[in-house]
């Protein structure tokens, strides 16, 4: 986790003044919120979150593009054939079920995560061989 934002900070200070919070009422909520100095400077994503919640508003969520939860709980020899996969799929903006069609297509297996190392491997060639003609077709296109 970070350090805020520029805009992020001007949020909370807007936020505030909306709220007609006082400099101490302010520094109190920081400090409630967990910074332990009061200031903003010193804050983290999370604690940013947080009291962008107890203040009403929604804190910023990142969209899952669906790739983080097949890596996760994935054998290390799967994950870095799972992370190759997502790595070319999001290059080329193919969504997770595309892979998944692939593995029914040349495994008769239903999900990714049920193939073996080898045929994770073998969909890793194929989408590299996949990769390498859009690239092609990109740079006609220029």
């Amino acid at each position: 986790m970070g350090e805020l934002t520029k805009p992020q900070k001007a949020k909370l200070h807007a936020l505030a003044g909306k709220l007609g919070l006082d400099e101490e009422s302010y520094r109190g909520a920081l400090k409630a919120a967990g910074v332990e100095s009061g200031s903003s400077n010193d804050m983290t994503q999370r604690q940013y979150n947080t009291l962008l919640e107890w203040w009403g508003e929604a804190p910023p969520t990142v969209p899952s593009d669906g790739w983080r939860d097949r890596v996760g709980g994935a054998p290390k020899v799967k994950r870095r054939q799972i992370s190759k996969i997502a790595a070319i799929c999001r290059e080329m903006s193919l969504p997770p079920h595309y892979v998944d069609g692939m593995a029914r297509r040349m495994f008769g297996v239903t999900h990714t995560s049920f193939c073996t190392p080898d045929q994770l491997w073998r969909i890793t060639a194929a989408l590299a061989k996949h990769q390498k003609r859009w690239h092609e077709k990109e740079e006609e296109k220029k």
